[in-house]
């Protein structure tokens, strides 16, 4: 009886050590450029915000037309700087995830 108790124990430790993989995080290329994309994305709702109360000050007359115009023509600008690095940043994200699917695919082949 302790003997079937034992090869079940054994049996189940080489499961669950051979599945292992199977369970681990993939270990990714892509999480510095997703945590910089999130922080750019959050850039870009500040920028957005800004502008959004900028128009708001205008219409309750807290600012002048001649300083709406400077400050909204700044955070424009800021904005678009903004959204050129998001741009390259998914176009790096897309660049490791197409080759990280070309290794699983040579992985898979050699198997």
């Amino acid at each position: 009886m302790i003997g079937y108790l034992i090869a079940g124990l054994a049996f189940a430790g080489l499961v669950a050590w051979v599945a292992r993989p199977l369970f681990a995080a993939a270990p990714t290329r892509a999480t510095e450029t997703d945590e910089r994309l999130i922080e750019l994305v959050e850039e870009k709702h500040a920028i957005y915000r800004s502008i959004l109360d900028l128009d708001l000050d205008l219409e309750v007359g807290k600012i002048s037309p001649e300083d709406h115009a400077a400050v909204r023509s700044r955070n424009e600008a800021e904005a678009a700087r903004i959204l050129k690095k998001i741009d390259l940043l998914e176009e790096e994200n897309l660049d490791t995830i197409e080759a990280e699917i070309a290794e699983a695919r040579k992985r898979l082949g050699s198997q």
